[in-house]
């Protein structure tokens, strides 16, 4: 079943039209909206367009909430609308007063989760229509830049401190491991959170644990678990008095299976010199391992 919506504004009020429905339409492949057609009504312009029934409502509730005029009150169009007067009329309970205060200048909080590194705050606010199309633009255009402070200011405070590196070290691999930016295709971003994280724990020799943890992460990218196994390989080298209780650590937690598929992907990205310093690791581990067995 197909159903009509028509809309009456000025030029940019129909603009605003169109963006959401191209932006509702990139976050939901079920949405069905027909070709988009334009008339005028005296000094105001027309947009009308048929929609499938299911989205019908829903269509109806995100056009009213950008103040335009829907024309053909109908008795669905009315019922919808009525809907969404009575989610604003609702009395607010102290939570949601809270929120609202916090949400008065969407700008102004739009701003502050960009500087604070609040990458999924960003990316709600991008998606949120009760904030106006230029909010949404912002949200997106300033997503990555989000995602660079958080990194940033996880990496900083840590490499300054050692004694805050597992608070940064859950940060960034939060980040380097996130569904939601793997979907958004933020996969620079998130090598590049797991490569300062492998910089980071690489900082402190007695963190070699959470170089193993890096290894054995099958969510993040594989190029940053080959360049933790490096780092590792490094460590082993160097003939420091704590070598032999580092390998011991390594043969009994490091993954080596993970690390052989993790490294046929990453190959490409590597130098000569990096694959025979993770090819000595390899080795090295799976000697032990015979000699025990």
């Amino acid at each position: 079943m197909i159903d009509k919506i028509v809309i009456k504004g000025s030029e940019s009020e129909l603009n605003n039209v169109k963006m959401l429905l191209r932006t509702l339409k990139e976050t939901d492949n079920s949405l069905s909206i027909g070709s988009l057609r334009f008339g005028s009504l005296g000094d105001e312009s027309l947009l009308s367009f048929n929609v499938d029934k299911a989205h019908y409502e829903f269509l109806i509730e995100k056009i009213a909430q950008l103040g335009v005029k829907l024309l053909l009150p109908e008795e669905k169009i009315s019922k919808t609308i009525s809907k969404l007067k009575s989610k604003i009329e609702l009395k607010p309970t102290k939570e949601s007063t809270t929120k609202n205060l916090k949400n008065d200048n969407p700008s102004s909080s739009l701003d502050r989760s960009i500087q604070n590194g609040d990458y999924e705050a960003v990316i709600q606010m991008s998606k949120d229509f009760r904030h106006g199309i230029d909010i949404i633009h912002k949200a997106k255009e300033n997503i990555d830049k989000t995602i660079g402070y958080a990194i940033d200011n996880a990496y900083r405070k840590a490499i300054n401190n050692k004694f805050e590196i597992n608070d940064s070290f859950a940060k960034l691999i939060k980040i380097a491991s996130d569904n939601k930016l793997k979907l958004l295709h933020k996969n620079e971003l998130l090598k590049e959170a797991g490569l300062l994280l492998v910089e980071l724990c690489s900082a402190y020799k007695e963190y070699i644990n959470l170089l193993v943890q890096i290894c054995n992460n099958n969510s993040i990218p594989n190029l940053v678990n080959i360049k933790a196994a490096i780092k590792l390989s490094e460590f082993i080298k160097d003939g420091s008095e704590d070598q032999e209780a580092n390998i011991e650590y390594l043969v009994r937690y490091l993954n080596i299976k993970w690390l052989l598929i993790a490294f046929d992907v990453a190959n490409p990205e590597l130098s000569f010199e990096e694959k025979e310093s993770f090819n000595f690791l390899i080795k090295k581990v799976k000697e032990i391992k015979e000699k025990k067995s």
